[in-house]
């Protein structure tokens, strides 16, 4: 792999992570302004389906996001793998 695929490749990560964390503001700011996260007997029931929806697409959003970190933690740890590997084999 070449260091403009290289670069490339990290783009199109940094942008995917930049999207999920700015869709996750986005979401959980509209669902704060919308009174979701307050204490009321509405909430309290999930009679509100607004706040609902709102509440789920948080957490979906939430899991992508957690997958997209332990993805670059491993992209990570395996990049130090190669480092390490590599500076094994020059001795």
């Amino acid at each position: 792999m070449d260091v403009g695929e290289l670069c490339s490749s990290n783009m199109k990560i940094f942008s995917m992570i930049s999207f999920i964390i700015l869709l996750n503001m986005i979401t959980m700011y509209s669902c704060i302004l919308m009174g979701c996260y307050e204490f009321t007997f509405s909430n309290i029931f999930r009679l509100d389906l607004v706040c609902n929806t709102c509440v789920d697409i948080t957490y979906t959003i939430y899991k992508y996001q957690k997958d997209a970190y332990i993805m670059i933690g491993g992209m990570i740890f395996k990049s130090f793998a190669d480092y390490i590997l590599g500076s094994k084999k020059l001795e």
